[in-house]
């Protein structure tokens, strides 16, 4: 049975300049691990297609999915971190690659899950991050024109603790969204605004912090897929994903926990 794994990168959670705390070095490097083996990046809606039956096996032999949470300027652009210099951001290191590897890797492509909320994303810059001003929106229409990144939904405001705006849920977890108007405060509300900056409705959610419960994922999402326009959603759960998987609870690898090393990611993508 065909299996994919789709892996999961911070760009902007950074401990080390090597390989297990540094994201953009383990993108790069894995990029060429991934081309080494024989597989290919493909975007994570093709996946989504497979599962509905719209594509077949032999499409997607060999896939591997690509994805970024949070949706900070480092999965757009260089920039210069405080404490660990010069960052060549992600979509440079994928533009990169497929240069490399025109034909081999012509349907590159990585699925961005970006916080909607201009309030909270203002306060986890502040206050999580360092205050770079990195968590801005400015480059979501320049990054879904690149064609190698699509803005896809990972909530309004991620349910953080420094979030003033959140419904009342616990905070620092998605498992307490419940309710009908919690789920559409912070997915359906997220999905229009992203919409109206980019002019493309997003496709695909991801769970913030992976938290996934029966109401989001056996009633909501199904129920409002019209509504949404969202045809799959994603936890970390380190699983790959074959033809039985329920869309609405894809898994993910995430890396500096499921692999820190390209000895480990071998094991997962073969």
């Amino acid at each position: 049975m065909l299996k994919i794994p789709v892996l999961c990168y911070h760009a902007h959670i950074i401990s080390s300049n090597d390989y297990a705390g540094n994201a953009h070095i383990a993108l790069a490097e894995d990029l060429e691990l991934i081309q080494s083996c024989g597989k290919r990046i493909m975007p994570l809606h093709w996946i989504i297609d497979w599962l509905e039956g719209k594509r077949a096996d032999t499409e997607l032999e060999n896939a591997v999915g690509l994805s970024f949470d949070d949706g900070t300027l480092l999965d757009f652009q260089a920039v210069v971190h405080p404490q660990y210099g010069n960052l060549p951001g992600m979509l440079p290191i994928i533009q990169r690659f497929a240069r490399r590897y025109p034909q081999d890797q012509a349907s590159v492509h990585a699925s961005c899950f970006v916080i909607s909320s201009p309030l909270a994303r203002a306060q986890a810059d502040r206050y999580l991050l360092h205050d770079l001003n990195w968590l801005t929106s400015d480059w979501w229409l320049k990054a879904q024109a690149s064609g190698m990144i699509s803005i896809e939904n990972h909530s309004w405001d991620h349910n953080m603790a420094v979030a003033t705006e959140a419904m009342s849920t616990p905070s620092n977890s998605f498992s307490g969204v419940r309710t009908a108007p919690q789920a559409n405060y912070q997915i359906l509300g997220s999905s229009e605004l992203i919409e109206l900056i980019t002019g493309v409705r997003p496709y695909l959610f991801a769970y913030p912090y992976g938290d996934v419960n029966d109401y989001l994922a056996l009633d909501y999402l199904p129920g409002t897929e019209s509504q949404s326009g969202l045809r799959g959603a994603f936890t970390t759960t380190g699983n790959h994903i074959d033809r039985n998987a329920d869309r609405w609870k894809l898994s993910r690898y995430v890396h500096g926990f499921h692999w820190t090393c390209s000895k480990e990611l071998r094991i997962i993508i073969e």
